[in-house]
Formats: structure tokens, C-alpha cells, sequence
């Protein structure tokens, strides 16, 4: 990148937006790219979110996001260049904006609220383009903290430039992320929600295996609980299957009632205690009889 002249800014913006679209396509093309770029060229980049061009900031945040977006070789080079330190998390490339100037009370709650928001990873583990902040009248930092995730673009950049974030309003940056330490923390929850699962399925075995097993309650009998009956209930179920019901009506009622009738009069006579009047009568009898023998 030379000196610019007059007309140069829009070569320069088509230019970034063509190597956009390649870098879109495969990502071999970032480090081909990065490695063209001199220090010089990597500040100017930097510069340019400044400019007084809204289409040259816009391109210039999304020409570097699409440059160190997931490729490790050159998010350290450009750290490098950068003076950056590259630690795992999200890195900002842009000054503070004037919007979040005016705030300035509240940016280490800010600065804060960035750094401990989550990263929404994808089921792959991709973590998003880039990171940005956008300044909340009602003070509610967290819902300033998004995010753009990564998409496979056949509309060209142009299009997906005219929608990019503006780093003269945006605080904005990319996210270095240790994929191993995320693979292994995704394989913790994984292992976590298997373990839960056979947990859950012993604790319904060692459940099903208290429930007592009626069969061995009458080992001898050969019969559970429920199948062994008295002989009274044995009778009444003789008695029951001995009756032609009649199903029409009133015949019916009656052979069930005098059933039932039968039923519980011979329950009354096995359950019913003697009286004392019978036990009187039994006594009369036996002396009457006593007295007939006398006069034999």
C-alpha cells in the first residue's frame, strides 16, 4: 500500500473488498494476504477506522476481521506487529469511541462487562467473526456486548459491508480462543451429562429393585398373595359361577339379589356369635331330655 492520492480511497475500497471475498472463500488466502502486508500497511489499517469515510472505516474493520478470523498464525503475527499481547479472549483493535467518552464514569463496568460476556460458540466450536459494543442509553452494559458470526457469502462484501459494524460508534474487535481448552471443557460437559444419565438410570434399578416380588411372598403356594383365596371366597365364587344370569332386566336384578341375600347370610352364619337365648334354649332342651330319661 503506497501513499495515497486523489482517487486512490476507492481503489483502496475495492481493493480490501475483493481480497474480502478470497479470504471468504478459504481461509488459505489470510496468511498469503497478512504476509503481503508490511507493518506499515497493518498501522494503516488501523488508521483508516478513523477516517472520515464511513465506507473506508466500515471496510477496513471487516477486511481485518475476515484477515485473523479462526487462523492462529495470523492473530499472533498481527498482535506482534500490533504490540499486542495475544492472550486467549477478546481483543480490541479500535480506540474508545466518542459515544463511549461520554461515559466515561462507567468504563471500567464497560471494559468489565465486555470481558466476562460468554462467547457463543457453534456446535463446531467456531466462535464468531468478531465482537463489538454498542453504547446503552438506559446503562444496561450487558445488552451492548454482541456478536457477528461467520457466514459463507456469495452476495460479494460489498453487500455485507454496507451492514458491518461502524468502528467510529462500535467498539469492536476479534476473539483469540484456545480451541483445545475448549474442546476439553465440551468434553467435560459432555462426560458430565453421560455420567447424570447412568446415574439416573441406577437410581430407577436399585428403585425397581425394592419393590418386593409378590411370588416369593408364598413360596410354597405357588400362587401370589393376590391369587390365593379363602375357602369362604372360594364358595362364593362356586356360588356365583353355579347362577345363570339373566341379562334381561328384571330377572337379572332379582337372581343377583337373592345371590347376594344367600351370600351374606352365610357369612352372618359363620361370623354371627352365639346368643343367649340360644345358649338358654340348648340348656332347656338337654334338661327336658334329662327328665324323659328319668321316667323311662
Amino acid at each position: 500500500m503506497k501513499k495515497q492520492t486523489k482517487g486512490e480511497p476507492d481503489l483502496l475500497i475495492e481493493s480490501m473488498q475483493k481480497l474480502i471475498d478470497h479470504m471468504n472463500d478459504s481461509k488459505q488466502h489470510q496468511e498469503e494476504i497478512f504476509q503481503s502486508l508490511t507493518p506499515t500497511d497493518v498501522q494503516k489499517i488501523l488508521t483508516n477506522f478513523e477516517d472520515k469515510n464511513q465506507l473506508m472505516r466500515k471496510t477496513s474493520a471487516a477486511f481485518l476481521c475476515e484477515l485473523v478470523f479462526d487462523n492462529p498464525t495470523v492473530q499472533k503475527g498481527f498482535c506482534e506487529i500490533s504490540n499486542i499481547l495475544p492472550m486467549d479472549g477478546k481483543i480490541c483493535v479500535n480506540k474508545i469511541p466518542q459515544s463511549l467518552l461520554s461515559q466515561a464514569k462507567h468504563l471500567p463496568e464497560i471494559f468489565e462487562t465486555i470481558k466476562s460476556a460468554q462467547i457463543p460458540f457453534d456446535n463446531e466450536l467456531n466462535y464468531p467473526l468478531c465482537w463489538y459494543f454498542e453504547n446503552q442509553r438506559d446503562k444496561v452494559w450487558k445488552k451492548g456486548v454482541k456478536f457477528i458470526k461467520f457466514e459463507k457469502s456469495s452476495n460479494g462484501a460489498k453487500t455485507r459491508i454496507e451492514k458491518f459494524i461502524d468502528p467510529q460508534l462500535h467498539l469492536f474487535g476479534f476473539i483469540i480462543a484456545n480451541k483445545k481448552e475448549i474442546q476439553s471443557q465440551d468434553e467435560i460437559k459432555k462426560a458430565t451429562v453421560q455420567t447424570r444419565q447412568q446415574q439416573s438410570v441406577s437410581t430407577y434399578e436399585s428403585n425397581v429393585k425394592r419393590i418386593p416380588n409378590v411370588q416369593k411372598m408364598r413360596p410354597n403356594s405357588g400362587q401370589s398373595p393376590i391369587q390365593s383365596v379363602s375357602p369362604l371366597i372360594k364358595r362364593q365364587r362356586g356360588m356365583n359361577a353355579s347362577v345363570d344370569y339373566d341379562t334381561s332386566g328384571t330377572k337379572s336384578s332379582l337372581g343377583k339379589t337373592m345371590i347376594e341375600t344367600e351370600q351374606l347370610q352365610t357369612i352372618n352364619e359363620i361370623d354371627r356369635p352365639k346368643s343367649k337365648l340360644d345358649s338358654k334354649k340348648s340348656t332347656t332342651n338337654n334338661n327336658i331330655s334329662n327328665i324323659q330319661k328319668r321316667f323311662k
